[in-house]
């Protein structure tokens, strides 16, 4: 088992000095993290909006409450461990969500991520009409960028990433977080990713077979397998890593998740997220494991206990520890497994599963439905 990295705990960022995250608003933020923006790309331009950014508690503020629970997985530890302090500002990392337009609707997302929960709940689309003048303002910029996320939505359907990556020099390090459920043969931006020698391709994907058809609404297993082999191919395991999200319906499903893996190669790592609760009309908190009956809470315990037996961890092993160690800190809700159950039933009106929740995780709602 891989040692547990010693997170040295500190209020400094990097990415104030180096860093930018635009949102499919136009507003401009240090990292994805951060509490607030320092201005909008419809209004300002790069370097006045880059002159404001400054360090604050406040700022930083989501960092502090996820190193809590897991230290490895802030995007505060991220920069730092990257960048270090520097005293050279350039511009060294961009994230550009242009839109949010996405062809999943997954369970735990919402209106303000995905294109395809906006349509259900009748919102306009997002206007990313800022996106040409934007990369105008960039171009001159992207000689000292070595580090580019491509996010979305779905970032394989963004249309200015086929402009941005022209833009950018070869040996540009990329780390494309998808959920690898578009035609990858097909695909213009994936063609123009294979010029890149230095890519991360992150699937997003959390379960597996029917349970991964159902949390990832739309998508297709089969041809998320098909797309794995694609990748293999074009890029060499060594580039690609799982980046499941951790919430209730992998709770007690760790181990087929690690067992497809191993079925891809053993030498893919996993790199997990914990789900943030949602704040729009989709809004619950419920789908988060924490808070949730004893006995649920044991059986998280022990699918991650059943891992450690295994020694199934890779670079994963900091956040399944310390989630064993949040959920065994954290007091029981006694209204959760209501409030989950009402919200499941609204959420497969809107997007109506093959198979329903009490159907693929009996052992969760079992013991729900007798609370």
């Amino acid at each position: 088992m891989k040692s547990v990295t010693k997170v040295v705990k500190t209020d400094y960022c990097s990415a104030i000095d180096c860093a930018l995250h635009i949102e499919f608003s136009g507003n401009v933020k240090p990292c994805c993290s951060a509490k607030f923006g320092f201005g909008n790309v419809t209004v300002d331009d790069i370097d006045t909006i880059r002159s404001r950014q400054v360090q604050s508690k406040e700022l930083c503020e989501t960092c502090e409450i996820i190193e809590e629970q897991s230290p490895v997985t802030s995007q505060r530890y991220t920069f730092n461990n990257t960048y270090g302090v520097r005293e050279n500002k350039d511009l060294k990392n961009i994230d550009i969500r242009w839109s949010n337009i996405c062809n999943l609707s997954c369970r735990y997302c919402d209106t303000y991520s995905s294109s395809k929960w906006r349509m259900l709940f009748n919102r306009p689309k997002n206007n990313d009409s800022w996106s040409d003048n934007l990369l105008e303002d960039l171009k001159n910029r992207l000689h000292t960028v070595d580090s580019v996320f491509l996010v979305g939505g779905e970032p394989l359907l963004q249309k200015p990433n086929l402009r941005l990556l022209d833009m950018l020099d070869p040996n540009t390090n990329i780390d494309i977080l998808t959920n690898a459920s578009v035609n990858f043969n097909k695909n213009a931006i994936y063609e123009k990713l294979k010029k890149f020698k230095n890519i991360n391709w992150n699937l997003s994907f959390d379960n597996v077979g029917d349970r991964f058809e159902y949390v990832r609404a739309g998508g297709d297993w089969s041809r998320l397998c098909m797309n794995l082999e694609i990748l293999k191919d074009d890029f060499g395991v060594n580039n690609i890593t799982f980046h499941p999200i951790y919430h209730i319906w992998n709770a007690t499903r760790l181990q087929e998740y690690y067992d497809f893996r191993n079925e891809i190669d053993t030498g893919i790592n996993v790199n997990w997220q914990a789900v943030n609760a949602r704040t729009d009309d989709h809004a619950s908190n419920s789908f988060q494991v924490h808070g949730h009956n004893h006995k649920i809470i044991q059986l998280a315990i022990d699918e991650i206990d059943r891992l450690t037996l295994n020694n199934q961890y890779l670079d994963d092993s900091e956040f399944l520890t310390n989630t064993k160690n949040f959920l065994i800190a954290q007091s029981e809700q006694p209204q959760k497994a209501q409030d989950f159950l009402q919200w499941i039933k609204k959420n497969e009106n809107f997007v109506i599963p093959k198979y329903s929740f009490n159907l693929l995780w009996p052992e969760l709602y079992n013991i729900m439905i007798a609370q």
